[in-house]
């Protein structure tokens, strides 16, 4: 995958993209209340750079703790990986890439199914 985004310098413009729709976005907004687009940015390029290329380059939070407290409905995991999707293709990443990428993502899909508060409206 590394390699697919150009040894990573396709995968910043990817994250910039699809953070500037996900923080004009009302329904994913929410979660990032206080925090910058460029600090995601940085976090989740980090994060992803490490997924790839298993250099140790994320000192974060594993996602699971970094997120405990959000509760995700799979309705909008699947709109938000819809959006990165739909990012991923109009930089020209190929379909079968698109797939293995999603299914990356699938692994920090919620175990519960309840709605975020707030979602019904």
């Amino acid at each position: 995958m590394w390699a697919a985004l150009d040894d990573g310098r396709l995968l910043r413009p990817i994250l910039e993209d699809f953070y500037s729709r996900v923080y004009a976005d009302p329904l994913l907004l929410p979660f990032f209340h206080g925090i910058t687009k460029q600090r995601s940015v940085e976090k989740v390029h980090s994060f992803l750079q490490q997924v790839f290329t298993g250099n140790k380059t994320y000192f974060g939070d594993r996602p699971r703790n970094a997120h405990h407290w959000m509760v995700i409905s799979n309705e909008l995991f699947d709109y938000r990986e819809g959006l990165m999707a739909d990012c991923l293709g109009r930089h020209g990443l190929p379909e079968h890439l698109i797939a293995r990428w999603r299914k990356m993502e699938g692994h920090y899909r919620p175990t519960s199914s309840s709605p975020r508060p707030g979602s019904e409206s």
